[in-house]
């Protein structure tokens, strides 16, 4: 004998207790990166992070530096929106390797943009055993779980070298194919 539908469903929840939900699951989120907020700028639900590790190359915060701008714009250029987009200044705050990792994974972004050699190697330091499981797409982008990892040694200083601003852009361009999850 078949069951009479009763036009409600038990596990459906109402537009309300949605709303509440988000501004828990948004509270919780906050909360789980004030630890980080002095080396930490941008989105805090990112689909892409960007780490810099050396101060030499750029001084300025990390948010207000010419070079984040110009990633921004390639960013949006490649289809992502302009504030989607977490900074990870390691030189205003040294991370241990595992506080790195907590904090990426926190985020959960989509790729990781590496914009210095020390970045770079931070970064690798902090995903430990799981480099070795890295996929290279080609030099300087990598698949390390599941996210892409374009790294540009000198992306500040490779803005005002042409040549050195066509290969950043080339390894921006793979992020393209990776713009939803």
């Amino acid at each position: 004998m078949a069951r009479k539908a009763s036009g409600r469903q038990g596990s459906a929840i109402s537009d309300t207790q949605k709303m509440i939900l988000t501004e828990k699951a948004v509270r919780a989120q906050r909360a789980a990166l004030d630890p980080y907020r002095d080396c930490l700028a941008g989105d805090d639900f990112a689909i892409v992070v960007a780490i810099c590790a050396d101060e030499a190359a750029n001084p300025a915060p990390m948010a207000e530096r010419s070079d984040i701008d110009a990633l921004r714009k390639a960013l949006e250029a490649m289809g992502y929106l302009p504030d989607s987009l977490a900074l990870v200044d390691l030189a205003a705050r040294r991370l241990s390797p595992g506080e790195l990792r907590i904090l990426i994974e926190q985020i959960d972004p989509v790729a990781i943009v590496a914009l210095d050699s020390m970045a770079s190697a931070e970064l690798y330091a902090s995903f430990g055993s799981a480099v070795r499981d890295c996929v290279d797409i080609r030099e300087g982008v990598k698949v390390l779980m599941g996210r892409k990892v374009v790294s540009i040694d000198g992306f500040s200083a490779s803005l005002d070298d042409p040549e050195s601003k066509r290969e950043a852009w080339q390894r921006l361009k793979e992020l393209a194919h990776w713009r939803s999850r």
